[in-house]
């Protein structure tokens, strides 16, 4: 019954569009567009969603799953909530040259190989020493 009353909501829903607006916040290089869906309180207050919602949403024409979906690091931190602000594009830019210039030092890196040393061998000694070899040394 539960189920039949939310379908039937939800097609009432989309032909009245009483689904939440979605508000454009920034694009990336890659042409993934960001979007935040405010707060809302839904049908008699049945159920209501505290934090804005934020989606992300591929280019168009683009063969890409969500699992294979990538984000810059500023912008998944965006999607998270760990950050309230969307990032800059000054910021994503400065990002990506710091990256490239830690990716082309760390290609570069020659790291020495480790020097194996040589055992020395210790000398033979002529008489096993034991505690009476000790005592007897008076």
């Amino acid at each position: 019954m539960a189920s039949l009353f939310r379908r039937s909501f939800q097609v009432v829903s989309r032909v009245l569009k009483l689904q939440p607006e979605k508000h454009f916040v920034g694009k990336d290089f890659d042409g993934n567009n960001y979007y935040e869906i405010p707060p809302q309180r839904y049908f008699l207050g049945l159920a209501q969603q505290s934090k804005a919602k934020r989606i992300a949403i591929p280019p168009s024409g683009t063969e890409t799953s969500m699992t294979t979906f990538k984000f810059t690091n500023e912008w998944n931190s965006w999607l998270q909530h760990k950050r309230d602000n969307p990032p800059t594009w000054e910021e994503i830019q400065a990002n990506e040259i710091k990256r490239a210039t830690i990716q082309h030092r760390a290609e570069n890196l020659q790291v020495p190989k480790p020097k194996v040393q040589e055992k020395t061998k210790t000398p033979e000694k002529d008489e096993e020493q034991t505690v009476e070899s000790w005592t007897d040394q008076k």
